[in-house]
């Protein structure tokens, strides 16, 4: 795991014929930035963090966590295994006030997001005027049903974000198999980082086989070495900021036919 100032990448060593990494990335900015615009009051926080305590995204600075992400590792909760959220209240030794929060596990990720409000921001008004503390005994119990319901509304909103985020994922990517063209994504050194269906078939192999490779060692799209040398030529010039097209020859279904490549950064 690698925790970056923009990102998290999650890699895990896969089995089976073609041994490899399955690399999963997340957009922290963007989740800072949402949590960020949440309206629940300036000593309250919201966190994404991983199961071992390391803090990922969180919605105020000014904190530990700003030079130690694993500052809370201590006392952030976790759920155990078949429990996907839980309603804490009382005494926070993370920052030494009372607070009310939900956790909830993220499905399908070894994630929390955890909504912590502090009393100070909804009880604030009341510490200004001495004689409405008679009135704390009987109104903290309401206080903290309400800021649960907020909290799991919060809750809500921010994980109807992500279902929305995996959906557009998804439906890009349906888009991009969907093409009869053979389409890739490669780095500048000419690595593949994504393809669709079409280019997995030319070249005969499954997508895991292909990703982190150079595109031009696969005999299924550069047959001999001298494609394969003007296919590598033709990247290193794409990848200096020139649009290259041309025609080859490839073999597919056992028939050799002339196809128009085009390569552009």
């Amino acid at each position: 795991r690698h925790v970056g100032d923009r990102g998290d990448a999650d890699a895990e060593r896969t089995q089976g014929a073609h041994p490899g990494f399955a690399v999963g990335m997340l957009d922290l900015d963007r989740f800072t930035r949402l949590y960020a615009s949440q309206t629940i009051g300036p000593l309250s926080i919201i966190l994404l963090y991983s199961e071992n305590g390391t803090v990922l995204a969180y919605s105020r600075t000014g904190l530990r966590l700003d030079q130690d992400r694993s500052a809370f590792a201590a006392f952030l909760p976790r759920l155990p295994a078949g429990e996907a959220a839980r309603t804490l209240s009382g005494f926070d030794p993370a920052e030494g006030r009372e607070r009310i929060g939900t956790v909830r596990r993220v499905a399908g990720l070894p994630l929390y997001v955890y909504v912590r409000i502090r009393t100070d921001d909804v009880l604030a008004g009341w510490y200004n005027d001495r004689w409405k503390r008679i009135l704390e005994t009987a109104a903290v119990s309401v206080v903290v049903l309400l800021l649960a319901l907020l909290a799991l509304r919060q809750l809500g909103r921010l994980e109807t974000t992500t279902q929305a985020l995996r959906a557009s994922d998804r439906r890009s990517q349906a888009l991009f198999d969907s093409s009869f063209q053979i389409m890739g994504l490669l780095s500048p050194d000419g690595r593949v980082l994504a393809l669709n269906q079409p280019a997995c078939a030319l070249a005969g192999l499954p997508a895991e086989a292909l990703v982190g490779h150079r595109a031009w060692e696969f005999r299924g799209w550069a047959r001999t070495d001298d494609l394969a040398a003007a296919f590598r030529n033709s990247i290193e010039k794409a990848a200096s900021g020139r649009l290259v097209r041309y025609e080859t020859d490839m073999v597919t279904g056992g028939a050799t036919r002339v196809m128009e490549v085009t390569i552009k950064r």
